[in-house]
This record gives structure tokens, C-alpha cells and sequence, in this order.
């Protein structure tokens, strides 16, 4: 037979064990409450978050066309035709061409078939404001070739003196 001591006292460890298990129960039922409320929360900040702009698509074509020369406003143009959100303005292009550290590098078209001595006494005289048919009749090639040589050597100057 067991006593009534025994039986108080494994009433008490039964409604210390109850206490405790509500308590723990209180705890995950609290937890799964904080947990679904976080959950809800992300989920709604992932539908409220700004659509992609920069796919890697259009990273790649910024790489490849930057260091081209394009004019920063067809590369924007040909991105906005690509997936993504729109790219709000030409400058937006160069400020994330800055941000991946690319750079544009000027190169300047000089005829073919010139000395080394006559590109440098060319661009001197660029510089000193010949025309393109002075330097052309003068090293003896393509009035085409001449404004090219020109023109991109004073973008280069002007770019330089920035």
C-alpha cells in the first residue's frame, strides 16, 4: 500500500511535472508565434523588394561595351532593351561601370604605314589645329583616315585635360 506521504509527495512532482511541461509549452507556443511572425514579415519584405536591375546579362554587356567607347547613352539604351527593371539614365551606367572599376581607355585611330616619327609629328600638328585634309595631304593618306585620326586624338586631349 503506498502512504499518504508517498502519494502527496508523487502529486506534487506530477503537478511540478504539469507546470512545467505548460511552461515549455507556453515557451514553443510563443516561439512558433515569434517564428511565424518573422516568416510572415520576410516574405512580405521579399515582395516589396525593388526588382533586379543589374542582371548578369546586362553586367556582361556593360564589360564588353564600356571598354569599347560607346557613348555611355546607346549603352544605356541597349541595356533598357535587355531583361531587368529600366536603368533610370545614362549616368546610372557610368556610375556602375565605376563601381565594377572599369575603365575607358582613349585609343587613338592613326593611319597605318606611319613611323613612329611621323604619328608623333602628326599629332603635334593636330594638336597645333591642322584639319584633316592638311594631314592627309601632308602624310599622304585617306582624308577618312586623317578625320579619324583627328578627331579621336582630340577626344583624347579633351578627356585628359578633364
Amino acid at each position: 500500500m503506498v502512504s499518504s506521504v508517498s502519494t502527496n509527495r508523487l502529486t506534487q512532482i506530477i503537478e511540478k511535472h504539469i507546470e512545467h511541461h505548460k511552461k515549455v509549452a507556453k515557451l514553443h507556443s510563443d516561439t512558433v508565434q515569434i517564428l511565424q511572425v518573422w516568416l510572415n514579415q520576410r516574405i512580405q519584405s521579399e515582395s516589396n523588394k525593388a526588382p533586379v536591375v543589374w542582371t548578369p546579362e546586362r553586367l556582361a554587356y556593360l564589360s564588353s561595351e564600356w571598354t569599347s567607347l560607346r557613348a555611355p547613352r546607346d549603352i544605356w539604351m541597349a541595356l533598357n532593351k535587355m531583361e531587368g527593371s529600366p536603368i533610370s539614365s545614362p549616368k546610372s551606367v557610368g556610375r556602375q561601370a565605376e563601381r565594377l572599376g572599369l575603365k575607358r581607355y582613349m585609343k587613338v585611330l592613326r593611319p597605318k604605314g606611319l613611323t613612329h616619327e611621323d604619328r608623333a609629328e602628326g599629332d603635334e600638328y593636330i594638336r597645333a589645329g591642322w584639319s584633316a585634309e592638311k594631314l592627309a595631304e601632308w602624310f599622304g593618306c585617306t582624308a577618312e583616315d586623317a578625320a579619324k585620326w583627328r578627331e579621336t586624338l582630340l577626344k583624347k586631349v579633351a578627356r585628359n585635360a578633364k
